[in-house]
């Protein structure tokens, strides 16, 4: 089975971002997969996004077997976010942790998430609330994307394998994330 990178993009004040997921799917088309991850992002996770910040669509590669070039599979809809206010500057993430019961192996995950409410976070924290908010919209992203695009995986550079995704956790704290566009820092002055 082909084992894609898919890469959910978002665009807040002119600045882009994206996280990125290990998909095993068996499907030999990119659009199917990617589709798919769009229908669950804007089902699940534009509720816990702020409102300025935008869904795009998905990105799917094959980083791994290269039997495919990448594609951009575009959001039909192109939703905001619905969550709050505006969001903080998108250096400003919340971790979310990927589990695979593999301990010790280095084969945890995680994704940086952007898009942050200011009205959801109080002294560099996540408010009790959204962390709530954000843990049941990321457990039904998870459990969409499992059930219609393949299984969320953590990739192993150690064994050259992937390892299915059986549980994550949001992060209570805010985290300054530098690299969140292709390599280029958007970190600039009003990041520090």
């Amino acid at each position: 089975m082909p084992i894609y990178r898919a890469s959910p993009k978002f665009e807040q004040v002119s600045i882009s971002w994206q996280f990125g997921i290990c998909l095993d799917t068996g499907d030999t088309d990119p659009a199917i997969p990617g589709a798919a991850i769009n229908a669950a992002v804007e089902t699940n996770l534009i509720p816990v996004i702020g409102i300025d910040c935008q869904f795009l669509g998905t990105q799917v590669s094959d980083p791994h077997a290269k039997l495919i070039a990448g594609q951009m599979i575009p959001s039909a809809t192109l939703p905001f976010g619905t969550e709050g206010n505006v969001s903080l500057p998108p250096v400003a993430c919340y971790h979310v942790t990927l589990y695979d019961g593999i301990y010790g192996l280095g084969r945890t995950g995680g994704w940086f998430m952007a898009g942050v409410p200011v009205d959801s976070y109080d002294g560099g924290q996540l408010n009790d609330s959204f962390v709530l908010d954000a843990q049941a919209a990321f457990d039904a992203f998870l459990a969409n994307v499992n059930g219609s695009a393949g299984q969320v995986c953590v990739w192993s550079e150690k064994d050259g394998a992937a390892h299915p995704v059986l549980r994550l956790t949001v992060a209570k704290s805010i985290r300054v994330q530098r690299r969140r566009e292709f390599g280029k820092s958007i970190g600039g002055p009003w990041a520090a």
